[in-house]
């Protein structure tokens, strides 16, 4: 990694990432009075998730997750012994030790999302599995934060982008760091093309953008 791309990360937190999430609903969804709703995939600790829910009053947020064991998933225990997740912040892309540790904190994010009633719906499912339950053009955006393998990252766009209306967003994450560069990256330019937007590590499209260039 260049020095440059190393200033970048270390100036770019995840409350950066979640205030950059919020300022560009709001600048493209305009007022927060509007009822909106939002599907984010791979939630993992919820602090999106109750960010979001908490700066807009009316936005009705999904989170899928399947809070499971993965043998092949990005960050698993091949990858471990050279990276270290802590360090560069991205802990949260670490394996499960055990179905009781993904269990406990199944719970501890349930336990947030009660706190905003029936506007959170914490839906513990793969992605694959949870996308069945929702309408094509059903969502004003999603937000893809789940396994960063290339395989899943491109089967995650491929599914969710039909269920986001024509005047919505598709949003993603990890679009530059260093250990999904060449999964979540190559995955947004196949799907888009260069019809995308992104600053630091957050990457974005319009549906219609992309409808525009099929």
């Amino acid at each position: 990694m260049t020095e440059e791309r190393e200033l970048m990360f270390k100036n770019y937190t995840d409350n950066d990432k979640r205030k950059l999430i919020a300022e560009l609903l709001n600048d493209y969804f305009g007022d927060s009075n509007i009822a909106r709703s939002g599907a984010e995939i791979g939630v993992w600790r919820g602090e999106t998730s109750v960010y979001l829910m908490s700066r807009f009053q009316q936005l009705k947020y999904f989170g899928i997750d399947p809070y499971a064991t993965f043998k092949n998933y990005k960050g698993s225990d091949d990858h471990s012994k050279d990276f270290n997740f802590i360090e560069e912040g991205f802990h949260h892309l670490k394996w499960y030790e055990s179905e009781g540790e993904a269990d406990s904190l199944y719970r501890r994010v349930l336990f947030e999302y009660d706190k905003f009633g029936s506007r959170a719906e914490l839906i513990r499912e793969t992605s694959s599995d949870a996308v069945k339950s929702f309408e094509d053009e059903s969502l004003d955006f999603v937000y893809i934060d789940g396994n960063h393998d290339y395989n899943f990252v491109k089967e995650d766009i491929d599914l969710w982008t039909p269920k986001v209306k024509r005047t919505g967003l598709i949003i993603g994450d990890d679009f530059n760091w260093k250990r999904s560069v060449e999964d979540v990256a190559r995955a947004v330019v196949e799907k888009f093309g260069f019809n995308y937007s992104v600053m630091k590590n957050t990457w974005w499209i319009t549906k219609a953008d992309y409808l525009k260039s099929l």
